[in-house]
């Protein structure tokens, strides 16, 4: 049984940002400076515990997806697919503005792409934004800046 948990800690040596650094297998889904709200296993939760975090179950994660991932939700949301399709025309039609660049492939050999609109290499103009995603098994996309000056 999966949990959606807010774990929490106020002790300096059990830093919440070790949440995000090692490598424990959570489904993390919000970051705050005072806790953070994840997904994980109950034998995770309680290895959340003997470590020296607070944890509180906030969902069971089958009722929780159930009463708020309905297909009515869900059509408001981009498939991988879609949400690929719509970058691509972007750079189609504004070739001047907009670039799209594979970064690489994911565990599940889907492509990460990462979407700048601003203008291109060579300019002394600002990147007005850059953006790049990946679907991970959760569903959820993830998104991380890019250094283009790099590119």
């Amino acid at each position: 049984m999966t949990l959606i948990l807010k774990v929490t800690s106020t002790n300096p040596q059990v830093p919440l940002s070790q949440l995000l650094e090692l490598p424990l297998g959570l489904d993390v889904w919000e970051v705050k400076p005072d806790h953070v709200v994840l997904r994980a296993a109950e034998p995770q939760a309680e290895r959340l515990q003997r470590m020296g975090y607070r944890v509180e179950q906030l969902h069971l994660t089958d009722t929780y997806l159930s009463t708020f991932a309905t297909e009515e939700a869900i059509a408001g949301y981009h498939s991988a697919a879609s949400l690929e399709q719509d970058m691509r025309q972007l750079a189609t039609s504004q070739p001047q503005i907009v670039e799209l660049r594979e970064l690489g492939r994911s565990v599940e050999n889907r492509p990460i792409w990462a979407l700048r609109i601003g203008e291109r290499r060579g300019s002394t103009r600002k990147i007005l934004f850059s953006w790049a995603a990946i679907m991970p098994v959760s569903g959820w996309p993830s998104r991380f800046p890019i250094d283009w000056r790099s590119m």
